[in-house]
């Protein structure tokens, strides 16, 4: 049985592919964490490590979370950027005053025409 976040995106969008989450990759920026350790630190067994891992769609937002603390990261939503990709901050450090205002006028108005907030 699907999970209700992911059953809900498929109901609305049709069928998709789930978002792709960076659980691995973010595993591979702590020294020493394998599955064996990330399941201690989740209070999970190493085989539901796995099972989730070779399933994401069975990775709810319950889960996420779990992953996301079991990882250190503070905000659930770092699951689904590579943290190897330089971060909106990194992108807009090196600008000057003018052109990271242009940024955020193009960002609203992509909002404003999408209707989306990001």
């Amino acid at each position: 049985m699907e999970s209700y976040y992911f059953s809900m995106i498929t109901q609305i969008g049709g069928r998709r592919r789930p978002p792709k989450l960076y659980i691995e990759e973010w595993m591979k920026t702590v020294p020493g964490l394998d599955r064996k350790r990330l399941a201690e630190r989740m209070g999970v067994s190493p085989g539901t490590i796995t099972k989730k891992l070779s399933d994401p769609s069975k990775i709810d937002a319950l889960w996420m979370v779990l992953f996301a603390e079991g990882l250190g990261l503070e905000d659930v939503t770092d699951l689904f950027r590579d943290p190897n990709a330089p971060t909106r901050d990194d992108l807009l450090r090196g600008l000057d005053d003018k052109q990271r205002q242009d940024v955020v006028d193009y960002v609203d108005f992509v909002r404003q025409r999408t209707g989306t907030d990001g």
